[in-house]
């Protein structure tokens, strides 16, 4: 409900201006965010106005479009151009009644007329309200009585204190241990239905058999102090995270790939990408040949690496081995054979693999920035659960 307060906006005069505005009309169930027009006729008997009535609460934005009026004394005969005012805003305050009567924002003393309650429904084994054993059961321990308890509480709240109620609702934040994933366990995640989550898998699995043999390796198994903690994070990077080798799933296999690409080559296997090598702004054929290593390795990158929509396998990534050899053709020409005067397979090798580690290079960016996060999380979460 909206009140009938009235939001006055004055506008200048300032050469037939026009007024635009993201306001709803009423008739609009979901409310459309398009921009309305409201021409300002002009009028010497009279003070101009515009009514928009505002139907639903919310933030909405409104600028006027005009012509600027000329100098007296200009003599410039050109045609006058629209000028855009800048885009202002305002906010819409909701109306909000319980038992009939209006509640004022922010009501009473206490600054809040509202409860945000977390999930309601009954807790799995870590007893948080986010992890739902069953999502049609109300928490028992919380409510013993079930929905009679529910509307006891949220009357009490609106009749006797002028307070509402919010909750959140996550049906699929559902516990380990709930007995519908037993009844349909194709539900959860795993490598199979999951394939991108196979190297969080392998790294928590790693990360558990790390803690149970911290006592061998003199590290603390009881943290005492953020010192203790850093000494065990010291063990978490050279025996988990550089142990796991999980780069692999972020880069190409450079050797692999090097490979496949000179025998695609010199089996004159070659597919151009959309737009050749003009595409993308790589310029012509003369233009890749004679083009830095960085900028051949992003044509190839950007061109050729399959796989690339998410994590997966080791080296999932992989270059294109027919777009590979057309950059290989680019350069070197044809191959001509092992007898010919051409350029050889151990040539166009060794410079493709220098292309090939160029294009690995973003990838590897991306691995320390995920293992940087990986690091501060494990770090961050340890030290708050054990203080």
């Amino acid at each position: 409900m909206v009140s009938n307060e009235v939001y006055l906006l004055p506008l200048k005069d300032d050469g037939s201006p026009d007024l635009w505005v993201n306001i709803p009309e009423e008739r609009c169930k979901i409310p459309e965010r398009s921009v309305r027009q409201f021409k300002l006729e002009p009028d010497f008997n009279r003070t101009i106005e515009i009514s928009i009535p505002i139907h639903s609460a919310g933030a909405f934005a409104f600028y006027t479009t005009y012509k600027a009026l000329p100098d007296l004394d200009d003599t410039n005969t050109a045609p006058i151009e629209t000028t855009k005012s800048p885009v202002y805003y305002i906010d819409v305050a909701p109306t909000l009644k319980l038992d009939g009567r209006q509640l004022p924002l922010p009501a009473f003393e206490r600054g809040y007329n509202m409860v945000h309650f977390t999930p309601l429904q009954k807790r799995g084994e870590s007893n948080s309200p986010y992890s739902i054993y069953d999502q049609l059961a109300w928490d028992p321990e919380c409510f013993p009585n079930g929905e009679k308890d529910i509307k006891k509480l949220i009357k009490s709240m609106e009749v006797d204190y002028g307070l509402l109620g919010l909750t959140d609702v996550v049906w699929n934040h559902t516990a380990n241990n709930s007995a519908w994933l037993e009844e349909h366990p194709e539900v959860g995640y795993n490598v199979s239905t999951a394939p991108w989550l196979r190297s969080a898998l392998e790294l928590d699995t790693k990360l558990l058999e790390f803690s149970k043999d911290l006592a061998n390796q003199g590290l603390p198994t009881t943290l005492n102090s953020v010192d203790d903690l850093v000494k065990v994070m010291a063990g978490v990077k050279t025996e988990v995270i550089a142990k796991l080798r999980l780069w692999e799933y972020y880069v190409i296999h450079v050797e692999r790939d090097a490979d496949a690409v000179v025998e695609a080559w010199a089996a004159n296997k070659i597919s151009f990408p959309d737009g050749g090598f003009g595409g993308s702004g790589f310029g012509g054929l003369e233009a890749i040949k004679n083009a830095p290593v960085a900028e051949q390795a992003t044509f190839l990158r950007e061109k050729g690496v399959l796989n690339t929509d998410r994590l997966g396998e080791r080296y999932r990534r992989k270059v294109d081995p027919e777009v590979g050899a057309a950059l290989l053709t680019a350069l070197f020409g044809r191959f001509e054979g092992d007898d010919s005067n051409s350029a050889d397979r151990a040539e166009a090798r060794s410079r493709l693999t220098n292309i090939l580690d160029e294009v690995n290079l973003p990838y590897y960016k991306e691995y320390d920035v995920d293992v940087a996060e990986i690091l501060d999380q494990l770090f961050n979460r340890t030290k708050i659960c054990s203080t």
